[in-house]
Parts: structure tokens; C-alpha cells; sequence
């Protein structure tokens, strides 16, 4: 039962799983949060050459099912010699890997005004 998975003979206990789990989803979220505000930030704030097919690039990986690159990632992750680390799970996410999460900020940042942001910056923000 659900008692007995706390007191085990073995090394693998419910408390190991709940360490592994903090270990990968603690550095993701950070490296998932910080890059894709900042990508996103980039997408709805400023103008530079190329950013609608960059932004149309990004927003058609969202159309691409996961199952198509589950084999291109593992040979790039072989290759690299990731596998058995964490870093096939946090790598990609300190790199803006989430699509959905940018389009969901881009689209949150342009309903802010930018007289918000200028105002903001008139009271000392830096």
C-alpha cells in the first residue's frame, strides 16, 4: 500500500521519486520562465529584420506532433553525450523550447500598453 512505499528495504522509496521530480521540473521551470519571457519580450516589443517568419517558424512547431522528433533528439542527444543526464530535460527549456509558452507571453505583452511601460520608466524603472 501507499504506506509501504515510504518504508522500503530498498533504495527506491516515494521520497527518492519526490527528489528526482524537484531535481528535474526546480531547474526547468526556472530556465522555461527566464527564457521564454525574454523571447517573448523580444516578439512584442521590438521590430527587426525577420521577426514575423521567425515568429511564424515559431508558432508552426506548435503544428508539429512530438512524436516526429522524438528520434532526431535522441540521435542529437547521443551524440552530444546527454544520454542517462538531465540535460535532454533542462537544456532545451533554457533555450525558449516551449512555443506555446512564448505565443501565450507574446500575446500577454502586447495587451500592455507601452504609455505603462514609459510611465514606469519616468518613475525610476529601470
Amino acid at each position: 500500500g501507499y504506506i509501504d512505499g515510504w518504508r522500503t528495504s530498498t533504495p527506491y522509496t516515494f521520497a527518492r521519486f519526490f527528489w528526482n521530480t524537484f531535481l528535474i521540473i526546480a531547474p526547468k521551470t526556472l530556465f522555461t520562465v527566464i527564457s521564454c519571457a525574454a523571447v517573448a519580450y523580444g516578439f512584442a516589443r521590438f521590430e527587426f529584420p525577420g521577426k514575423k517568419i521567425l515568429f511564424a517558424s515559431l508558432i508552426a512547431t506548435l503544428l508539429l506532433p512530438n512524436v516526429v522528433t522524438r528520434i532526431p533528439q535522441y540521435l542529437l542527444f547521443r551524440d552530444m553525450g546527454w544520454l542517462d543526464t538531465f540535460l535532454p530535460l533542462w537544456v532545451p527549456s533554457a533555450f525558449a523550447g516551449d512555443a506555446f509558452f512564448v505565443f501565450m507571453l507574446v500575446q500577454f505583452l502586447r495587451s500592455i500598453p507601452r504609455d505603462m511601460e514609459e510611465a514606469a520608466r519616468v518613475d525610476g524603472a529601470t
